[in-house]
């Protein structure tokens, strides 16, 4: 269901001590939904941004794990152009073990990192 078009305005002063309050309570959200949702006795959610933390890593591992990415794209990409004039017979297995390192690539990245909630 659409709600209908805001068109009121309400105009309200705060000193500096109320306004930071306000900003407090509010957890993020944007202080006109924020004192609407109050004001209209809507539940009040708890606003989060994620953050994407990562851990200490072994720069060498990076660097490694950097490389073979690249080799890998390398692969790909003669293998499709090999693909389109009909080189490759075993073109199905080739692509087959670049997902799966592509896979696990991906496994070892999210095992180093994590969400963390910011207010």
């Amino acid at each position: 269901m659409k709600s209908a078009k805001r068109t009121k305005i309400v105009k309200s002063r705060f000193n500096e001590t109320e306004i930071e309050l306000l900003r407090a309570n509010a957890n993020g959200e944007p202080l006109g939904a924020f004192l609407r949702n109050v004001g209209l006795g809507n539940t009040i959610k708890e606003v989060y941004k994620i953050k994407k933390m990562y851990m200490p890593v072994d720069p060498g591992l990076i660097y490694e794990l950097h490389k073979l990415g690249q080799n890998l794209n390398q692969v790909a990409r003669k293998i499709n152009q090999d693909s389109k004039s009909g080189k490759s017979p075993e073109l199905f297995q080739i692509l087959s073990g670049i997902s799966r390192i592509e896979k696990t690539l991906n496994e070892i990245k999210e095992a180093h990192t994590y969400d963390r909630k910011v207010f």
